[in-house]
């Protein structure tokens, strides 16, 4: 084990970089630019790192009931993590520069897939320049693994477990999206605003504190009290517009104590593909 905690600071990983074993992956993204992030990635990136794109390498093709990032299938992840030169044994720490909200994509599907060591860098991009470490612009030619891991298959919801769970009331449906698009204010992105009705809105920029780093477990854990009382993990579940951001709350989540949520993988844009679901603004 490389690193103690899920959660690795910039100094942290600049003091393991070049160890055995040690995988870094850059997934540095932009809805409304989806080229910004590998165009961001070749003029410098943290030693070492391989460019995960969010549309080629962790979300699968878009279907005609899907949302825009619906999963990969698994042979397909595994086939991608092999060619960054990970396999089981490898410790993956993923970064961004929007304090997770990508990344966490990258370490959930890790996690779906059993992989042991997972984490992400804490504060991303703008804290490894804070602390004056190097980026270069080389890029890396790992030696391919084969890569072998299990979905866990528990730890998604599609929209008729969703549905079933809303109406039998036996789980709490997180919405990681901001206010005013979960209140349907705006909605820069989808064909239609406003949540999932039963849903409670848990912005994930809530994890953060001002710098976009995490807050201390005990904060999270007071955050989400309220929203997820007395039940247990396994009756939480995330979403978001695409099931990104939503994997944000998943580690906040974990971070608070409370174990691992499920998500909604095709989240908001899934929901609102049929044009016949219901849809709350309040």
């Amino acid at each position: 084990m490389i690193f103690e905690s899920a959660l690795v600071s910039a100094d942290q990983l600049a003091g393991k970089l070049g160890s055995s074993g040690l995988a870094v992956l850059d997934c540095r993204f932009s809805l409304l630019d989806p080229e910004a992030g590998r165009k961001a990635y070749l003029e410098g990136h943290i030693p070492g790192a391989s460019y995960a794109d969010l549309d080629r390498d962790l979300a699968g093709p878009i279907g005609p009931a899907t949302g825009r990032h619906p999963l990969p299938a698994a042979s397909d992840f595994q086939r991608r993590l092999g060619a960054w030169g990970i396999d089981r044994q490898s410790t993956v720490v993923v970064y961004d520069d929007v304090g997770g909200a990508i990344a966490a994509r990258a370490w959930w599907l890790l996690k779906w897939l059993g992989h042991p060591e997972a984490a992400l860098l804490d504060g991303g991009l703008p804290a490894w320049f804070a602390g004056n470490h190097p980026l270069e612009t080389d890029t890396p030619e790992p030696q391919a693994q084969r890569y072998i891991g299990t979905p866990d298959q528990r730890r998604v919801y599609d929209t008729a477990a969703l549905e079933a769970g809303l109406r039998d009331r036996t789980i709490v449906l997180l919405d990681a999206r901001d206010e005013p698009r979960f209140r349907g204010q705006q909605e820069p992105i989808d064909t239609a605003a406003g949540h999932v009705p039963g849903a409670i809105n848990a912005p994930f920029q809530h994890n953060l504190n001002a710098d976009g780093r995490f807050r201390p477990s005990a904060a999270l854990a007071e955050l989400y009290a309220p929203m997820i009382g007395n039940r247990s993990a396994d009756a939480v579940v995330c979403m978001c517009g695409s099931g990104v951001t939503a994997c944000h709350n998943i580690f906040a989540i974990e971070r608070a104590g409370y174990g691992g949520p499920s998500l909604y993988a095709g989240s908001w844009s899934e929901w609102i593909r049929s044009g016949n679901r219901p849809i709350a603004t309040a």
